[in-house]
């Protein structure tokens, strides 16, 4: 009994280690836009809108060059900077809640939800 006991207990001690992993931010990632000219800041906060909404982010301008996005799935929620110039853009996270964030390690999703963001933000980019 002893011995189910203890390895039910290491089971479950690595399955939950498995639900956590390094969160990753996207720092200064260069902006290609598909027109030779470069764009506006304010058309690049659009397209960052577009890209955010398109995915469920609710996206708020906090600045020209700075929205913060957040994202709300069942019981968790995950919030994120986003800023950007006319040559780098950035995804950098800022807070977050039920996704056992521990401030390095943090729930898996979170780390798949911002490279969706990321390639739909880089989508919207090479539409201007």
């Amino acid at each position: 009994m002893k011995r189910a006991l203890l390895t039910f207990t290491l089971v479950v001690m690595v399955a939950m280690a498995g639900c956590v992993t390094p969160l990753k931010n996207v720092t200064d990632s260069a902006i290609t836009t598909g027109s030779e000219k470069s764009s506006s800041l304010k058309g690049l906060g659009e397209a960052v809108v577009r890209a955010g909404g398109s995915l469920g982010w609710k996206m708020q301008r906090i600045t020209p060059g700075h929205i913060v996005g957040t994202l709300f799935l069942r019981s968790h929620m995950a919030a994120v900077d986003i800023t950007f110039n006319e040559d780098t853009y950035s995804i950098i996270y800022k807070n977050s809640s039920n996704l056992k964030y521990d401030g390095k390690d943090i729930h898996r999703n979170y780390n798949s939800w911002v490279r969706r963001l990321d390639s739909a933000i880089n989508r919207e980019f090479s539409l201007l």
